[in-house]
């Protein structure tokens, strides 16, 4: 069961490659053809997904606000698929670095964390948003059905790409929390008893010393995935941001339109921004999770020297600080909890904003 968490994470991971998610594991020849073949279909997609929305555009009568948000949103779409095929471009020593860590961690705590229920659940999910999806771009009959048809595929695709970068992000966050909350238990137990006699003092002094070596090896594990991921995370949350600008202002040109009629053909729009939110938001709680299990490793270590005064728990303080994992979108900014009420509150200006321009000019 120990290895249950390490296979699940490495069959996303492989299953993602195949889209250009992430770095393949073939051979170089093979390599060079997926991404001319992936290449080719983005190609295709964006020029589908721009056809119909120009189209769409023109039929609705879109304004200048609606076309900037819609291009901005596109642009943001572009560079998240950009990043992805870079970094299916480039070897995956990171990802390699990151594997065989969180083996060395799972070797010493054996606890399944049940990631292949949660991932389970991820499928129903996606499943579910793929059916009304499809039924919700497909009721309205238009005569470019033909670019409708390409474009929701290719969108699918592109949910199903976010889909595995959340996956992978997340279940690996939750697999590092749990190591973190192992090792904090196994830290009590080290300095459990009130003295240490001669013949249990080299025990000790193993136990600290291990302790050590799964802090520096939680360390190396997060800043590899957060190295590996964090340009493609930080795409996404822009992406996610400006699709939400986007279609509350759509909602907006709507009602000032009083054509009702517009919101069935653009309800496959607010679907992709309720799973752009869900994608974004597994990733920025996943994130925080570990940032606070680790958190309270420090705390527990703190406590330990406090009420005991050891120089061994002084010196595991010291390196738990130093090495306390921290998850940023490429360095811009840090992705925990507090991330959310800025979000917001950056996302509640700029729609007051709009709001402002959209009634001024009624």
């Amino acid at each position: 069961m120990m290895k249950q968490d390490i296979f699940v994470i490495k069959s996303v991971f492989i299953a993602a490659s195949y889209i250009g998610t992430f770095p393949s594991e073939h051979k170089a020849i093979q390599r060079r053809v997926l991404i001319v073949i992936l290449t080719i279909v983005h190609m295709i997609g964006t020029v589908c997904i721009i056809m119909y929305y120009k189209y769409t555009s023109r039929s609705m009568k879109f304004e200048v606000t609606e076309k900037f948000l819609m291009a901005m949103q596109f642009m943001a779409l572009f560079l998240f698929n950009g990043h992805c095929l870079y970094g299916s471009i480039n070897n995956n020593s990171l990802w390699n670095s990151f594997f065989e860590n969180i083996e060395i961690i799972n070797n010493r705590f054996k606890h399944s964390v049940k990631l292949g229920k949660e991932i389970f659940k991820w499928i129903l999910f996606v499943l579910f948003y793929s059916c009304i999806y499809v039924i919700a771009m497909w009721l309205p009959k238009t005569e470019m059905s033909n670019y409708s048809l390409f474009s929701s595929i290719y969108w699918l695709m592109l949910h199903l790409e976010m889909l595995f970068l959340t996956l992978v992000t997340s279940q690996s966050s939750n697999f590092l929390s749990i190591r973190y909350t192992q090792l904090q238990k196994s830290l009590l137990e080290t300095f459990s008893t009130d003295s240490i006699t001669i013949g249990e003092d080299l025990s000790h002094y193993e136990n600290v010393q291990e302790i050590k070596l799964y802090i520096l090896t939680l360390h190396k594990a997060a800043t590899d995935i957060n190295r590996a991921t964090g340009k493609m995370v930080l795409t996404l949350l822009i992406l996610t941001f400006l699709s939400m600008l986007s279609i509350f202002n759509l909602l907006l040109f709507i009602y000032k339109t009083m054509n009702f009629w517009h919101f069935l053909p653009n309800l496959g729009n607010l679907l992709e921004n309720v799973s752009l939110w869900v994608f974004s938001l597994a990733i920025i709680l996943s994130c925080d999770k570990v940032e606070k299990t680790s958190k309270e490793l420090i705390n527990t270590c703190t406590y330990i020297y406090a009420s005991k005064g050891s120089e061994d728990a002084l010196m595991l303080l010291n390196l738990a600080k130093e090495l306390r994992p921290k998850f940023t979108a490429a360095g811009f900014f840090e992705i925990n909890q507090r991330l959310l009420p800025t979000f917001l509150s950056n996302l509640s200006t700029y729609l007051i904003i709009i709001l402002q321009f959209k009634f001024s000019a009624l």
